[in-house]
């Protein structure tokens, strides 16, 4: 299992923007697809994740974008 984790408050995705990990269709980082060089997302670099939700539940199934 894997995670969509955003630093952002839902709705907001401009911490997303600025890094190199890929984005899934809700906006959101997968916690698989993390890129080592990335200074926001990667567990070792301790920075507060604010919105996050399942992978297999994922908002965007349902077409929606960013959400919690």
């Amino acid at each position: 299992m894997s995670l969509h984790i955003s630093r952002g408050w839902p709705g907001q995705q401009h911490m997303e923007a600025e890094c190199p990990c890929p984005t899934e269709a809700c906006g959101y980082v997968d916690t698989s697809k993390v890129v080592d060089a990335c200074e926001q997302h990667p567990v070792a670099r301790a920075k507060t994740i604010r919105s996050s939700h399942d992978s297999r539940a994922c908002p965007a199934r349902n077409g929606e974008r960013s959400v919690s």
